[in-house]
């Protein structure tokens, strides 16, 4: 759905868009840990997520973990830095499918908003 949907419905909002001007929003790199840290972060404060989330870089040498370097991660130790169960089994599913159906951030950044849904709402753990 288009975000000026949302407008409509929001004066103020649209107003203070309006007044801010236009902008772009540029594709993100690197989209599976843009979705592991969205994960990790569901239902805590931001301080907290912020915590975890640092722990879990901080697993991996830098720049960023790799898809393979996640999926070797024994799950006790995605358990260790605070993750739940659950959010632990989640980004390991992130992780497994994006190994498996072989997605790129190019690959995704082509796709529409509805074929991104498609492709990305059949992982346990990711929603729309």
């Amino acid at each position: 759905m288009h975000y000026t949907v949302y407008l409509n419905k929001d004066r103020q909002l649209k107003k203070l868009i309006a007044a801010q001007g236009a902008f772009e929003l540029k594709p993100r790199k690197k989209v599976y840990l843009h979705l592991c840290a969205s994960i990790m972060s569901q239902q805590l404060s931001t301080k907290v997520a912020d915590i975890i989330y640092q722990r879990f870089v901080n697993l991996y040498p830098k720049p960023a973990p790799t898809i393979a370097q996640i999926l070797d991660t024994p799950f006790e130790q995605l358990r260790g830095i605070g993750l739940s169960n659950a959010k632990a089994q989640y980004v390991l599913n992130v992780c497994r499918y994006f190994k498996e159906h072989r997605l790129t951030d190019a690959r995704l950044h082509r796709m529409s908003n509805e074929e991104l849904l498609q492709c990305l709402t059949p992982i346990k753990g990711v929603g729309q």
